[in-house]
């Protein structure tokens, strides 16, 4: 995730059954979802 961020673009993580928030939050995401229905509305905020 390194890589990503150093290219200034934004990490879009989605909660799945073998991940949780905590996980998600370390690895610096920018938006954590907690299902894939949460994306459509983030896209619509670009």
């Amino acid at each position: 995730m390194l890589k990503v961020k150093n290219s200034k673009a934004f990490i879009i993580a989605i909660m799945l059954r073998y991940n949780d928030k905590e996980e998600l939050q370390q690895a610096s995401a920018d938006y954590i979802l907690n299902d894939q229905d949460e994306m459509v509305k983030i896209l619509g905020e670009l």
